[in-house]
Parts: structure tokens; C-alpha cells; sequence
């Protein structure tokens, strides 16, 4: 079983018709908090998402396009110092209600039909998760490697001492030779 989501709405497909649908996402404090935690982020002081649907012209397909704003605090790759950040993403998806129980067809199995600017999502028994969708769109907007502005990686000093140079395996600049070995055991034959 899934695990409850942090911030769940439910919408029924089979309200939509082909005048569009706005539905504005707000979550709370707690629930913001939630979902910083689940996604790694040190704060999510702001997220919101605007999402309008609309049946196309076929009666069954439905068009969903949505805008998720953000503003979040994520670790700097490099210092692990807070980096504020804000988002704005925009996003299109195209939904078909299926009856709850339907087996999924290979391709809406298949991760390159998921990319494909043609793929119609299946919602089983017609109601989509608006809030999980928001939350998802807002995990794919989050830069991978955050860096602070002022960033600069002081890692370990180490310092190295020259090691003996018995096998000819190092030049005299002290670079090392990775082949030395190979190529004295082919001189010897």
C-alpha cells in the first residue's frame, strides 16, 4: 500500500468538461514542511501550483497544464551551506479516464512513451492526485547540484612525498608511469 501523501486532492476527471477547469493548490506550513522533508530540502517556505483542465475535442482525453511556483532552501553541493532558490516551472500533461482494474497496455509501461509529446496518461477510475502531481513536477524542477554564490571547496590538505623509484615506474618530474611495469617485463622477454 501506499503511503499517505503529504498533500493530497483528489480531482474526478468526469467533472471536466470543455470549458476549462482552474483549481489553485496552496499547502499548508506543515504540509509544505512535509514534503521538504521527503524531497531533501533544508525549507520549502513557498509552493503553490495553478492547474486548468480541459477535455479535448476527441470527448475523452483531457488537457492539464499547470504552473508550479516554488521557493526553497536545498544544501550547496559543495559546502553544504543553505541556497535559497526559486522556481517557476510550467508543465503539460494529457489525461484519459480508464475504469478502475484496467490492465495497463505495454506502452503506458514503457519510460520512452512517457517522453513521447503524444502520450495520453491512464487514470485509473478517473480521479487524479492533483497534489502528488504538483509535488512531482516540483521534484523534477529542483536543480540536482545546488551551488552557493560564494561557494569555494576546501577539502584536505595532503601532502605528498615522493616514493622510492626502485622499478623506473615514475619520470624525473615525479610523474608516475602507469606502464613502467609492462614495459620492463616485455624488455625482459
Amino acid at each position: 500500500m501506499s503511503p499517505e501523501p503529504e498533500f493530497g486532492h483528489s480531482f474526478d476527471l468526469a467533472t471536466v468538461g470543455t470549458k476549462p477547469v482552474a483549481v489553485a493548490l496552496e499547502p499548508a506550513a506543515t504540509q509544505r514542511s512535509a514534503i521538504a522533508e521527503r524531497l531533501g530540502l533544508m525549507a520549502l517556505d513557498r509552493l503553490m501550483a495553478e492547474i486548468t483542465l480541459k477535455r479535448e475535442a476527441d470527448g475523452e482525453t483531457i488537457r492539464l497544464d499547470g504552473l508550479v511556483e516554488a521557493h526553497l532552501v536545498q544544501p550547496c553541493s559543495r559546502t553544504l551551506e543553505p541556497v535559497p532558490t526559486a522556481l517557476e516551472d510550467r508543465f503539460t500533461e494529457r489525461l484519459r479516464p480508464v475504469p478502475a482494474g484496467t490492465p495497463l497496455d505495454e506502452q503506458d509501461l514503457d519510460a520512452d512513451a512517457l517522453v513521447d509529446a503524444d502520450y495520453i496518461e491512464p487514470v485509473p477510475g478517473g480521479v487524479i492526485d492533483l497534489g502528488e502531481l504538483m509535488v512531482q513536477y516540483l521534484a523534477l524542477a529542483i536543480p540536482i547540484h545546488p551551488v552557493a554564490l560564494d561557494a569555494v571547496f576546501e577539502g584536505p590538505s595532503v601532502e605528498t612525498t615522493p616514493l622510492a623509484d626502485t622499478d623506473g615506474a615514475y619520470t624525473d618530474s615525479g610523474r608516475h608511469r602507469p606502464f613502467a611495469d609492462l614495459a620492463a617485463r616485455l624488455k625482459r622477454g
